[in-house]
């Protein structure tokens, strides 16, 4: 009892010392946190009111880079003005307006300033002139020619207020540089409006509701039903395509045969032509042969009692041939004589008519008897005979300077022409059978 009692004293006394230290230390005031300061942030600039420094004029500079031209240009440096006034074109955020700089030392005369307009006055309304300009913060963006993306200058740079400066360069084409902005007034200009795009009213359309039913599957007898009709349709499509292609086919052949006949029938209808001209042509010559022929001499009652006397028969025709019609189709034959050979050589000849075209087909000289050839006919005029070729041997030879002969055929009296040459000693030029334009030298004449 006297060992609890001495435990418990001994507790008291440390329970009291510790309560005394607790009452002795001092006290550490409570921390109190100091009031935190807001800082306001400025209020955002309207879109509307974003660009409105770049109201009024501007003198502008434009300094070229020479590195940026393929030729260097007369100038590297141009002055002009920009003015901008309260209206936007893209959005209220930018300014529209007009510049006026002379960009013909850069670029050549289509970028030069309209003739006889006042810059920025109400007559100032080409396209050329347009431009549009924006700030965001202190950065500025001017676009010249801002409706088109080629050709035009984009300009970007600093922006101070009454001043800027920045690069340049042309949209889509070689040309850069640099550039400086001075502010000339803080007046809005009214410059040209640009046309506005009609605003086209919104059709209304009805409500439908997006929500697609899903679509009920098709039982198998369906989907069978389904695959014979799209066969069906395309055997259909098949066979009309080939009906089609058939009947196209039955048009062109059709068409060929009708060309074929009509070409047949203008052929025969030119060789019909061509055999009544000869025809009439030999009729012609030789009613003029009968005429001539039934020219005789005859001696009046008066020549016969004077025949003792000193006088001279009168020759009297018989039948005094009518004049000759000075239009009547005269036939006209040419023959080639050789001089070398001393032969009439085979060829084939063109005959230039009196107005301007040239006969060919059919038109040869022969090479037996009197050596003419099948004759044509022709009216009465001024003609020229062209030869241009002839056989050498088995070859067929050109001449280096053509045969021409000039024919005078006169009404009523037939045309024989007749062309000599030494066709062995004639210049050829080069040609198939002949490549080295040599002279002939094989038998003349020789047809193949």
């Amino acid at each position: 009892m006297g060992r609890h009692s001495d435990g418990t004293r001994v507790f008291c006394a440390l329970v009291l010392a510790s309560a005394t230290a607790c009452a002795t230390q001092p006290v550490t005031p409570a921390v109190v946190p100091a009031p935190q300061l807001t800082q306001t942030a400025p209020p955002p600039v309207p879109p509307a009111e974003r660009s409105r420094p770049l109201e009024g004029r501007w003198s502008v500079v434009l300094m070229l880079d020479p590195l940026s031209m393929r030729n260097l240009p007369p100038a590297e440096e141009v002055k002009g003005e920009i003015a901008f006034g309260k209206s936007s074109w893209w959005s209220n955020s930018d300014r529209f307006g007009r510049e006026h700089v002379d960009l013909k030392p850069f670029f050549g005369r289509l970028y030069a300033p309209p003739d006889g307009v006042d810059a920025f006055s109400a007559a100032d309304t080409s396209m050329f002139s347009e431009a549009s300009g924006g700030l965001i913060g202190d950065s500025v963006s001017i676009d010249f020619l801002p409706r088109i993306d080629h050709g035009g200058l984009s300009l970007w740079g600093r922006f101070w207020g009454d001043s800027a400066r920045g690069t340049w360069r042309r949209r889509g084409l070689e040309g850069s540089g640099t550039f400086v902005m001075r502010r000339v007034s803080k007046d809005a200009v009214n410059v040209a409006a640009i046309p506005v795009p009609t605003s086209v009213a919104p059709t209304v359309v009805a409500a439908v509701d997006t929500v697609k039913a899903k679509p009920k599957p098709m039982t198998k007898a369906q989907r069978l039903a389904a695959a014979r009709a799209e066969r069906i349709a395309a055997a259909k499509a098949r066979t009309d395509s080939i009906a089609a292609a058939k009947a196209e086919r039955v048009a062109k052949a059709k068409a060929r045969d009708d060309s074929i006949a009509t070409a047949k029938a203008e052929r025969v209808a030119r060789q019909k032509a061509t055999a009544d001209s000869i025809a009439a042509a030999k009729a012609t010559a030789q009613a003029l042969t009968r005429q001539l022929s039934n020219e005789t001499p005859r001696v009046t009652a008066t020549d016969a009692g004077a025949a003792s006397s000193p006088g001279t028969a009168m020759r009297v025709s018989e039948a005094t041939p009518a004049p000759a019609d000075p239009k009547a189709p005269v036939a006209i034959r040419v023959r080639l004589l050789d001089k070398g050979s001393n032969k009439y050589v085979a060829t084939k000849y063109s005959l230039h008519v009196p107005d301007g075209r040239w006969m060919f087909g059919r038109l040869r000289t022969g090479s037996a008897g009197d050596g003419f050839g099948s004759a044509t006919t022709g009216s009465p005029g001024r003609y020229e005979v062209e030869i241009t070729d002839f056989m050498c041997g088995d070859k067929l030879w050109f001449l280096k300077d053509r045969i021409l002969m000039p024919v005078e055929v006169k009404p009523g009296q037939p045309a024989d022409v007749t062309i000599e040459a030494d066709l062995a000693n004639a210049p050829a030029r080069p040609s198939f059978d002949n490549k080295n334009g040599e002279k002939c030298s094989a038998p003349i004449g020789v047809e193949k």
